[in-house]
C-alpha cells in the first residue's frame, strides 16, 4: 500500500501520443557516433555509440535521448 503522496519510481517515459515505449516495436532508434567509431563501422567492426535516441514512428516525437557518459542505455540499444 502506497501513501498518496508517494510517485511511482520506475515509470517508463512515453512519447507524445502515449503509444510507444522504449521496448516497443514501433520505436526508431538513432544511434550517433564518433568519427572514429564510423570509421571503425565502415571497416566492418561494432562500434558503440556515443549517444542513443528514441523516436516514436507514429507521431515523430523524440522521448528519450542519452549519452553513453551519463547512462549506460547505449550499452543495451
Amino acid at each position: 500500500m502506497t501513501a498518496a503522496g508517494d510517485v511511482a519510481v520506475d515509470e517508463e517515459l512515453r512519447c507524445r501520443c502515449k503509444a510507444s515505449t522504449r521496448d516497443s516495436a514501433d520505436v526508431v532508434v538513432e544511434r550517433d557516433y564518433s568519427l572514429f567509431g564510423l570509421l571503425y563501422l565502415m571497416w566492418g567492426g561494432t562500434s558503440t555509440p556515443t549517444a542513443i535516441s528514441f523516436r516514436c514512428a507514429k507521431c515523430a516525437d523524440l522521448f528519450e535521448a542519452s549519452t553513453l557518459e551519463e547512462d549506460r542505455i547505449a550499452y543495451r540499444a
